[in-house]
């Protein structure tokens, strides 16, 4: 991994210097604002004595100046929080390593749970899957983030290149003159946007060489990351399933007192008149069904718990090869393994059963 971040870092340092224009060029193609084009775009669209097609033209100039702006500033914000990001690096991945290094704290004591009511131990389980859930979004988060961030060394390189060629291009465009028939609205207008457009491809070809040479920092960063979130969802889920096994315990046993009280009922009821006998015996029946269907909600959730692993699994190895894929391109050992797995995944009626 660092000879990668090496080398991404040399070879986009290393390219050729022609995509880069001399210092003049930059002073006369200096970034307009924003509030700059809009007031240009403004005078343009009301000036009555331009023809419809040289406006149109005009505008559809400014218009693309101004998104341009805005993406210069969407780049500024994302180079701000990359510059904070490599700069906390060393001290935030020596955090997350001594994070890590700790050993799992158990899973919270289910003696704290003995004096809560069935609302309580719902709610409190409720709570928990929401953090899960949670959870589980931060950690899909983290790992398309360091999907992106590790592609393959080519990726990276070519991703520089074409971002380079791209100011080259606009560079070029700028040094060319435009046709000595053009109106002057719209020379104003194409003005506008090439100094729009090369600052902002000034700006992504600066963020991404920061990236690069720091690649190696931000993919272990990235990594430990996600190790943390990945620990923290698994901590979420045992503390959810031990809340939940609680909540459980507690039904079954209120179920049994119940029929337990039923079945008494019964006995001193025997003597009674035998409608109310016929009461006792109906509400014992309602006590061996809730009982039962208490049990079957037991397994239901086991069941749902263990497809959901299973699920994740799959969603998992799948992401992994479609990684693979990106990174490396299709091959036949490759569409062999996909096969192999494929053959191994559960089908629809054992996810079902």
């Amino acid at each position: 991994m660092a000879r990668l971040g090496l080398m991404i870092a040399l070879l986009c340092f290393m390219l050729p210097a022609g995509a880069q224009p001399p210092a003049a060029d930059v002073e006369a193609l200096a970034a307009p604002t924003l509030d700059e084009i809009q007031v240009k775009r403004k005078a343009a669209e009301q000036n009555s004595d331009l023809p419809q097609d040289i406006q149109a033209k005009a505008l559809e100039l400014y218009d693309r100046a101004i998104e341009a702006v805005n993406q210069s500033a969407e780049v500024a914000a994302m180079a701000g929080a990359l510059i904070t990001r490599i700069e906390e690096g060393p001290g935030r991945v020596a955090e997350l390593r001594a994070q890590l290094s700790r050993p799992r704290p158990p899973v919270e004591s289910t003696a704290a749970t003995v004096d809560m009511s069935a609302e309580e131990l719902q709610a409190a389980v409720n709570e928990k899957r929401a953090k899960y859930s949670v959870a589980r979004d931060t950690l899909d988060e983290k790992e398309a983030t360091l999907a992106s961030l590790t592609q393959s060394g080519k990726a990276i390189v070519e991703e520089y290149v074409a971002r380079e060629r791209s100011l080259a291009k606009i560079t070029e465009e700028a040094r060319t003159p435009p046709s000595p028939d053009t109106p002057p609205a719209v020379v104003e207008a194409r003005n506008f946007y090439l100094a729009a457009r090369r600052s902002f491809e000034q700006a992504e070809l600066s963020r991404l060489r920061r990236r690069n040479a720091s690649y190696d920092l931000l993919v272990e960063l990235t990594t430990l990351e996600r190790d943390l979130v990945a620990a923290e969802t698994v901590q979420i889920q045992d503390e959810r399933t031990a809340l939940e096994e609680v909540l459980q315990e507690q039904r079954e046993r209120s179920a049994r007192a119940g029929r337990l009280e039923a079945e008494a009922a019964i006995e001193a009821s025997a003597a009674l008149p035998p409608p109310v006998a016929a009461i006792a015996e109906q509400t014992a029946a309602l006590q061996k069904d809730l009982i039962s269907i208490i049990e079957k909600e037991k397994n239901v959730t086991e069941a749902l718990r263990e497809v959901t692993r299973r699920y994740r699994e799959i969603q998992d190895r799948f992401q992994s090869m479609r990684e693979r894929i990106a990174n490396y391109g299709a091959s036949q050992a490759l569409g062999r393994l996909l096969q192999r797995r494929l053959e191994k995944l559960p089908s629809s009626r054992e996810l079902r059963g």
